[in-house]
């Protein structure tokens, strides 16, 4: 069974921004001659900045970090849900009280053939 990423995000401070990568190629050649393909079936895949504030950030931070390779269920801002990962070197906390930290990472989408 996946887990679920729960808790509730921000939209403040970069909070939910996503960005696209492709796994485009080109090959230019030495008349100017550029060659450009997509491999594979899922060619773009999603990245999400997320921000979580709150008390339980310890929680969310040991969910992330246990997250780096397995992969878990979110609800994405469009609210779709989807597979992810936590992108390797994206955790990170900011304190902003006595008792609460902001939580900042990146989700990066994954595909798989089961549903």
């Amino acid at each position: 069974m996946l887990d679920e990423f729960t808790w509730c995000t921000q939209i403040q401070s970069g909070g939910g921004v996503m960005t696209t990568t492709n796994n485009d190629r080109e090959v230019v050649f030495g008349n100017g001659y550029r060659q450009k393909a997509s491999s594979g079936f899922n060619t773009e895949r999603r990245e999400f900045s997320i921000v979580y504030a709150g008390t339980d950030y310890k929680k969310v931070k040991a969910f992330m970090t246990d997250h780096r390779l397995k992969p878990f269920l979110w609800r994405m801002p469009d609210g779709d849900l989807g597979l992810f990962t936590v992108k390797a070197g994206t955790v990170g906390l900011t304190p902003i009280s006595p008792t609460a930290q902001e939580v900042k990472a990146t989700f990066t989408e994954e595909f798989t053939s089961m549903r």
